[in-house]
């Protein structure tokens, strides 16, 4: 396991970093100045055959200003997720193990890492040789991630793939300098736990919504139906989140723990909903939209919605009173974030319909709205990173 630490560590090392920081050139906004800082992942034909992840601040050209940190021929890195003060980026690494020069993220068997917003002290989480390890959350503590993890060879290619059924799985971290993080301690040899086992569902994208609780979407690989699932740590309860004979997907907690959104599709319709955790009830939103909508909450608790009503996308705003549009363009809209001050609302949309992603940054106000990521780019996901 040490040399494979060793080679893993080695490679992506190696590999470039990519950062960006919002505040050095300020965008002006009708109410003053935004400022902050992104990380994100994109495939960039001329740089690299894989994925590398950069950061970038508000206010750079998206090619200057950008600073990749983690990914090259060698290395994959995907689906960074920030610490609670910016200090450390959680993602999963497809490595190159049979130094063929080239990675196929289908046929590699990925694993969790975590290291610096500069690109330093990465540090291996999970094992490949356990199985596939990807998507990765930390609870809100930092304690403990959350997974998808496939330790199974369910597709019958002789690997352990983002393509093997999928469960729900967590591991305890290292002990932690609450105000000064680094990678190296959240490190620990804690066994993995596998808690969803026996179940006709694939794990996709787990999220805490406490410590003890962890939301995530169930996919039925036999006919991709989808079901989002509510899980207790402390009591092992599995509880779907759906309205009766309903399809729920793309879950988007609530920054105080206690409502998730989800987009609901039934026979007949689509619609966006609120499910609270205390109560068990539903709240419907008042939109309306097309398949694979996308939600997301801000700390002032505001919704932002993608939709489309089959001519243009629209970012809808929803303070739990009115209704607003912030954005609207032809091309398709997702992966809405808002910004930690809740200010800003990144979200990504598809330069030319072949999910060639654009990353762009609205302002709440309207004030200013401007895409982020270089024409030479697709971005697969991003997070903010909060200032530390």
């Amino acid at each position: 396991m040490t040399s494979f630490k060793n080679k893993c560590l080695m490679l992506i090392l190696l590999g470039l970093l990519l950062t960006v920081e919002i505040g050095t050139m300020p965008l002006t906004m009708a109410h003053g100045n935004i400022t902050g800082k992104l990380a994100y992942t994109a495939e960039v034909p001329g740089l690299s055959v894989t994925d590398l992840m950069f950061t970038i601040t508000l206010g750079i050209k998206p090619v200057d200003g950008r600073s990749v940190i983690a990914g090259d021929k060698s290395n994959s890195a995907a689906y960074p997720q920030t610490n609670h003060n910016g200090t450390a980026i959680l993602c999963h690494d497809f490595p190159d193990t049979d130094n063929a020069g080239t990675i196929d993220q289908n046929t590699t068997t990925p694993f969790i890492c975590v290291l610096k917003s500069d690109g330093t002290d990465l540090t291996v989480l999970t094992d490949t040789k356990q199985g596939a390890a990807y998507d990765a959350k930390f609870s809100l503590d930092e304690r403990h991630i959350a997974f998808a993890f496939a330790n199974a060879d369910t597709d019958g290619d002789g690997k352990l793939t983002i393509h093997d059924k999928a469960h729900l799985a967590t591991k305890e971290l290292g002990q932690i300098d609450a105000l000064n993080p680094t990678p190296r301690q959240y490190a620990s040899n804690k066994p993995i736990k596998v808690l969803t086992k026996n179940t006709d569902f694939s794990v996709e994208k787990p999220v805490y919504l406490t410590n003890d609780l962890i939301v995530f979407t169930g996919k039925n690989p036999s006919d991709d139906s989808t079901i989002v699932y509510l899980y207790d740590v402390s009591t092992g309860d599995l509880t779907p989140v759906a309205p009766a004979g309903a399809q729920t997907r793309n879950p988007a907690v609530s920054n105080d723990g206690t409502q998730i959104a989800v987009e609901v599709s039934t026979l007949t319709e689509n619609y966006d909903a609120v499910y609270d955790v205390a109560s068990k009830t539903w709240s419907r939103l008042p939109t309306a939209g097309s398949t694979y909508n996308s939600i997301a909450w801000s700390i002032n608790r505001t919704l932002a919605i993608a939709t489309s009503d089959g001519s243009n996308w629209q970012i809808m705003l929803y303070d739990g009173t009115e209704l607003r549009k912030l954005v609207e363009i032809p091309q398709k809209i997702s992966g809405l974030n808002f910004s930690p001050d809740g200010k800003a609302l990144a979200y990504l949309w598809d330069r030319d319909g072949s999910n060639h992603n654009v990353l762009a940054v609205a302002t709440v106000d309207g004030g200013y709205n401007a895409d982020l990521s270089a024409v030479d780019s697709s971005v697969k996901a991003f997070d903010w990173i909060p200032e530390s």
